[in-house]
Order: structure tokens, then C-alpha cells, then sequence
């Protein structure tokens, strides 16, 4: 497939004629970005499902896509992605790559597309038939990467704005604060093909806080944008302790450590008890490693799905260590006792 094939011009305005080519050009670059870039040294499978190539009236670049995996595939555990794409430099006069990741950092699973996009300066770079993105590399995701999902959206895919922009509320359905949580979606024109993709990040929500957010495709393609597709969010900065105030004079501290997804977490102040729902979409028993501060002095009382379970306690530098081996689905945790 010849790059200067798929190159395209968006101006502000469009007659119905331009936009309808338009429209049947990008379809031709989604099918054959979806036929062609399945990387046959892949063992997983994973792919750039299609790509997309705008010019702007700034001399601007934007190649934005998807990865995806194939058919039914099943992960073992979480990955990272980088995306690469090759590009001539006219000022050192040598090829170079560029790297980007999706925007999920982190991949448990790949059921539905990732967006990604590339932003590229046109004096800088040149694209030539060599210039089209691929996955670059897949790396086990480390220990640290637990998922935490206590986040809910709420949108309308129907409800555009003026600029076709996407509205939407995010609440905070856990204990404590989520901070630098990332928001994204795919851009579709009337025909589905991707035409954009959109993040916005919100710096900080509170405990039970709803909070607005909206997606700004790019004004090149305002005009055939015609709905969205896969929103979702990934909460970032999940590494700290974090804060649950029990009382003016009481603060309860948690971390998670493991390949599992955390979907509530909830404190009942009157019992002494968290209680924590997880999921382990693998099929071995997951790690989760739960860090408690202050330190827990007095015998826990550990449950899982109600059966009980006896797990080992470290206690060590103030902080109270529990491991955890979870099966695969969906289970309750309650875990008893906390001071």
C-alpha cells in the first residue's frame, strides 16, 4: 500500500461531494491497515487493528489507530504495548522510530480496541511508504500493576455537542482519592471507521465525587465525526498508600500489589472490617498483596467468598503485610478486625 495513498487533506468546510470521498478513502485505509499489519512475529496475537493518516492545514501530522488482539485471544497476565512507527528525520537526514503506547497503559485484557495516536511535525519527519505503525513491542505488565476500576461513566454516544464533542460524568465509587485518571474513546465517521482518538485526563476526584468530562475530537475531522466508541479510564499513581480518614483521629492506609483487578473497596467503621471485590480474569491463582498501616497488632480475621482463609501476616517497619492467592472470577474479600 502506497503511503501517499492514504494521506488526506480536511479543510474546514466540505461540500457533500468532498466529504463523501472523503469517507470512501478512509474506509480503503482502514481495510487495508486491518489486512496488513497483523505482526506474523507476534506470539500474542496482538495487533494494529487500523490506522488513520491526517494532514491539517498546519503542516501537521496525525496518525491515529487502534490495537487489538485476535479472535478469543486470552491473556495469561497483563501487558504493556508500545507502538512504533518509522520515519525519515529531514534534519539529521536519518530514519528514525517513533514510539508511542496506547492509551491503557496497562492491558489485562483486549477484548475491544485501544486507541493510540501519533503527533508529528511535518517540517521535522518525513512519511514515506515504510511509515506505518505497528506494535513494537509487548512486555510483561510488573507486580504493581493492579487495576483499580472503582470508578463509574456515565455518556451519551447520541448527545454530541456543536463541535461534536462527547459529554460525560465520572464518580469516584471508592473509600479515597483517585488521582491523574485517564479517559479515553475512539472516533468513528458515519461508515465506522476511526477518525480520531480522544483522552482527557482528570487530575483528581474525591471519595463519592462526580465529576464532568468531555472529548474534543480533532477540528479537522470535527465535520465527519459521527459517534464514539470504546470509553474507558485507567487510574494512574495506584502505587501509593492509599488514605481512608476513619475518624479526626484515626487514618486507615492501604496498597495493593498483584495481577488483579480491584472493583470496590468499602470500610465499614462501625465493624472494623474492609471489604474488597476482585477479579482474576486468568486462569492460575493471582498474587494480591494487601499493605496495611498502621500496624495491625491484633489477629485479622481473613474471608474469602465467606469460606475462611488462612493467610500469611507479615508484620514488619509498621506496616502489616497480607498475601493473597485468588482463583480465577470474580470473589469477595472481607478481611476482619482492622484497628
Amino acid at each position: 500500500m502506497a503511503f501517499n495513498k492514504t494521506i488526506f487533506s480536511l479543510k474546514t468546510s466540505f461540500t457533500f461531494i468532498f466529504i463523501t470521498v472523503l469517507l470512501v478513502n478512509l474506509n480503503v485505509i482502514y481495510t487495508n491497515a486491518q489486512k496488513d499489519i497483523i505482526q506474523n512475529n507476534n506470539p500474542s496475537n496482538i495487533y494494529v487493528y487500523n490506522y488513520s493518516v491526517i494532514h491539517d492545514l498546519d503542516n501537521n501530522t496525525t496518525i491515529i489507530g487502534s490495537v487489538t488482539g485476535s479472535h478469543n485471544l486470552t491473556l495469561t497476565y497483563p501487558v504493556k504495548i508500545t507502538v512504533g512507527l518509522n520515519v525519515y528525520n529531514n534534519y539529521s537526514k536519518k530514519y528514525e522510530t517513533l514510539i508511542e503506547q496506547p492509551f491503557k497503559k496497562v492491558i489485562y485484557d483486549i477484548n475491544e480496541p485501544i486507541p493510540f495516536k501519533f503527533s508529528i511535525n511535518s517540517n521535522k519527519y518525513y512519511l514515506d511508504s515504510n511509515s506505518i505503525p505497528y506494535v513494537n513491542s509487548i512486555k510483561k505488565a510488573d507486580i504493581q500493576s493492579t487495576k483499580i476500576n472503582t470508578f463509574n461513566l456515565d455518556y451519551n454516544e447520541a448527545r454530541l455537542g456543536p463541535s461534536k464533542e462527547l459529554y460525560g460524568t465520572v464518580t469516584n465509587t471508592g473509600p479515597n482519592t483517585l488521582k491523574n485518571l485517564t479517559l479515553y474513546a475512539i472516533v468513528h465517521a458515519k461508515n465506522g471507521t476511526q477518525i480520531d482518538s480522544v483522552k482527557t485526563i482528570i487530575p483528581l476526584i474525591n471519595s463519592q465525587q462526580k465529576v464532568n468530562f468531555k472529548f474534543i475530537p480533532n477540528k479537522s475531522v470535527k465535520d465527519l465525526v459521527f459517534t464514539y466508541s470504546c470509553v474507558g479510564g485507567e487510574a494512574q499513581d495506584i502505587n501509593a498508600y492509599q488514605t481512608i480518614h476513619l475518624n479526626q483521629n484515626k487514618t486507615f492506609g492501604y496498597k495493593f500489589s498483584g495481577f488483579m483487578e480491584i472493583n470496590s473497596v468499602k470500610y465499614d467503621n462501625k465493624t472494623n472490617e474492609i471489604k474488597i471485590n476482585v477479579n482474576n480474569l486468568y486462569p492460575v491463582l493471582g498474587p494480591l498483596s494487601l499493605q496495611l498501616i498502621p500496624l495491625q497488632t491484633s489477629p485479622l480475621d481473613i474471608l474469602i467468598d465467606n469460606q475462611s482463609y488462612k493467610s500469611q501476616i507479615f508484620n514488619n517497619n509498621g506496616v502489616s503485610k497480607i498475601d493473597l492467592f485468588i482463583p480465577q472470577g470474580k470473589h469477595e474479600i472481607n478481611i476482619k478486625g482492622i484497628i
